[in-house]
């Protein structure tokens, strides 16, 4: 979709020449000119699209404040609906909730095990702040290098399930 500009701007509304690339008669662009170019021509100076608008970016916010946006309904939970036997169908749709179990970092299940070999070498790398990124995620605190890998190792041996 293209548009004609006419040039408001004092001094230059009888303008016949060029700005940029595009041609001006009279204060009004002789070809259509993109949104982007309207655009681009209004934060240099003022300038009306033929209809009257202005295609500076500020003013389509100034007209665009009062759009409100469409709001669905709230849709009721499963506990807040009726129970329906199979087959029947839902007079209404039914979000879903579950409850999510919250487990702390001792209950967690280890992804990856790290052998003290590696923090010994995390621990030369990275320092104390890099086993205390490892030590968070077993809730191990300690104060020496040391005591954090010793932590982090009996951590992962209370961690890792129990064969009966």
């Amino acid at each position: 979709m293209g548009f004609k500009v006419k040039i408001v701007e004092k001094g230059f509304e009888n303008l016949t020449g060029y700005i940029g690339a595009i041609e001006f008669k009279n204060g009004e662009s002789v070809s259509v000119l993109s949104e982007l170019e309207a655009s681009r021509i209004s934060a240099s100076m003022r300038v009306e699209y033929i209809e009257g608008k202005d295609p500076n970016f500020a003013a389509r916010m100034i007209d665009s404040r009062d759009v409100k946006a469409d709001v669905q309904p709230a849709m009721k939970r499963a506990d807040e609906v009726e129970a329906v036997e199979p087959g029947e169908e839902l007079a209404e749709p039914v979000q879903s909730v579950e409850p999510v179990a919250e487990e702390t970092p001792a209950e967690a299940a280890v992804e990856f095990e790290y052998p003290q070999e590696m923090l010994e070498q995390i621990a030369d790398e990275k320092g104390i702040k890099g086993l205390r990124e490892i030590a968070g995620k077993f809730d191990v605190k300690a104060k020496s290098v040391a005591d954090l890998i010793e932590g982090i190792m009996t951590a992962q041996e209370q961690a890792k399930p129990k064969a009966e």
